[in-house]
């Protein structure tokens, strides 16, 4: 069980390492303020998804026993809690993305800002929602 959790923690490592690679900008907000948005984000991302893990767990738990606790734990509960760790992190993600994005902040990427900076004209996006088809011929 000890390696899978070992496991475990080294996925969501990745994970977080993977999760923000940029930096969070707001032009209508002062710089100053940034860093304090930001963790309140990510306060509240964490704790919106501790409580929605635990929910998910006792679900789990009761489930996998059926409905009696005190019972020893197998590797199938050993597993679905570690799936609902993995899960409640990518949710945590999630849930500071849309809070700092409700705050009005963009999240600037070193790629986005070369874009910006290099002067080119971005790149045309290959997304079915953006391409539009062709025009009649005018007569």
């Amino acid at each position: 069980m000890r390696a899978s959790a070992a496991v475990m923690m080294a996925t969501a490592a990745l994970l977080g390492a993977c999760a923000d690679t940029g930096t969070w900008q707001n032009p209508n907000v002062p710089q100053e303020q940034w860093a304090q948005d930001k963790a309140d984000c990510q306060r509240r991302a964490r704790n919106q998804a501790e409580r929605e893990f635990a929910i998910t767990e006792q679900s789990s738990q009761s489930m996998m026993s059926g409905g009696v606790s005190g019972g020893p734990a197998s590797p199938n509960s050993q597993w679905q809690s570690d799936m609902n760790r993995f899960s409640a992190q990518k949710r945590e993600t999630r849930l500071f993305e849309n809070c700092m994005t409700a705050k009005g902040y963009t999240l600037v990427t070193e790629s986005t800002s070369a874009e910006d900076t290099d002067g080119s004209e971005p790149a045309p996006s290959n997304t079915p929602e953006d391409q539009q088809a062709p025009s009649a011929p005018a007569e």
